[in-house]
């Protein structure tokens, strides 16, 4: 019979933002998993990893597509299909692509928040999880599939991936008080 893929539409019960959307709080949501199709919420939610592809209705409300690309903000969703990167070159190219997307999931979630006096936001940085399932073996010596060729440009790579996030972290905990976290 095969497997079926769920997503938030097989959610059993209220979401931490529908609730407090329902409680007349304002929401912001970024690329948290299984929000996928985006629920409408009072403020803002760009659907996570569950999202299938660019093109579909992902965020909520529709209109925040055109604002973020209007913004100049290139929202990516999740990188899909990582397992192409055979190459140097391949990999160098992802893991720009990688860092990019959380940036521009930044962007997005501080444009976004401009005057919209958002009471709860969240946020999800995947790319801390996406790197290690395809760069480990270039820093782990043990690993059975250690490459020390590919070890000399991508030994860091995870370490550089947690330290990019962390400095996107920084930019949206410099805009709160420490009562608000």
């Amino acid at each position: 019979q095969g497997f079926k893929f769920t997503n938030a539409s097989y959610r059993d019960g209220e979401t931490l933002w529908g609730c407090l959307s329902r409680h007349g709080r304002r929401v912001g949501v970024v690329n948290v998993p299984m929000t996928y199709p985006p629920e409408p919420v009072n403020g803002f939610l760009i659907s996570g990893l569950d999202t299938p592809h660019e093109h579909s209705q992902y965020m909520y409300p529709v209109e925040i597509r055109q604002e973020l690309k209007h913004a100049g903000i290139h929202y990516k969703i999740d990188q899909q299909h990582l397992g192409n990167m055979r190459t140097n070159a391949r990999r160098r190219q992802q893991l720009t692509s990688i860092f990019d997307a959380e940036t521009a999931r930044t962007a997005a979630l501080r444009r976004l928040s401009e005057g919209r006096d958002c009471d709860f936001r969240m946020i999800v940085y995947g790319a801390t999880d996406q790197v290690q399932h395809h760069f480990w073996h270039f820093m782990d010596e043990t690993h059975d599939k250690f490459d020390s060729e590919g070890a000399k440009e991508f030994r860091h790579a995870i370490r550089d991936t947690y330290e990019h996030c962390d400095e996107q972290l920084g930019l949206l905990l410099d805009e709160c008080d420490d009562d608000t976290i």
